[in-house]
């Protein structure tokens, strides 16, 4: 255990000089000193006041099926600017179309566009009532969206090709093909990305 101890000791004084006397103890273990600290902080003349705290062995915490084997020792804040390859299930030859789409590190790909768009319209489309949008409803996706499918409804959205977000094209459609992303819905989901996110936002409550 990683100990941090403040004492304050207020000792007895030589009666001519009127200097501290000296306080010698033996070296102890953290367990003995918590336990003399405990049992000093009892009394009047003494006060002290210790934190302590777990080492990384005492924690359990740990995302092993999402990272490959050399790299669970790591911190969040080291792999969110690790290469996507880092992430169980991504091959070389899956890196190389991640990359293509613009999305090379964890980090990259945890911030990624059209991911954060799919989701947004994943999250919202089952609050919308079909066939009963107000005629004076300023509500749109036109700057995320290509014209073709500006009009349509959020869960309609969903079952349409990545390409209908605007950015991507049909080309990139074929890269997420490649790794199972068929529509906007599956973008949503897509479990790298969501992996990702997690890493990075993880790292920011890390200490």
């Amino acid at each position: 255990n990683i100990i941090t101890i403040t004492i304050t000791i207020h000792a007895s004084t030589h009666p001519r000089t009127h200097l501290p006397l000296p306080i010698h103890h033996p070296p102890v273990s953290s367990t003995k000193m918590i336990l003399r600290l405990q049992a000093v902080s009892r009394i009047p003349t003494f006060r002290t006041s210790f934190r302590c705290f777990s080492s990384a062995a005492d924690h359990q915490l740990n995302i092993n099926f999402a990272i490959i084997k050399a790299e669970e020792g790591k911190s969040f804040s080291e792999l969110k600017d690790h290469p996507v390859l880092t992430l169980q299930g991504i091959g070389p030859k899956h890196s190389e179309e991640l990359e293509q789409l613009g999305m090379k590190t964890i980090q990259q790909m945890a911030d990624y566009k059209f991911y954060h768009l799919s989701k947004a319209i994943a999250t919202l489309a089952p609050t919308e009532e079909t066939g009963n949008r107000i005629e004076t409803s300023q509500l749109n996706l036109n700057r995320g969206l290509i014209k073709e499918f500006e009009p349509y409804a959020l869960q309609d959205l969903l079952e349409q090709p990545v390409h209908a977000l605007q950015g991507l094209t049909p080309k990139a459609g074929e890269r997420f093909a490649s790794l199972g992303v068929k529509n906007v819905g599956d973008l949503a989901n897509f479990k790298y990305c969501r992996w990702a996110e997690a890493i990075v936002t993880a790292a920011k409550f890390e200490e």
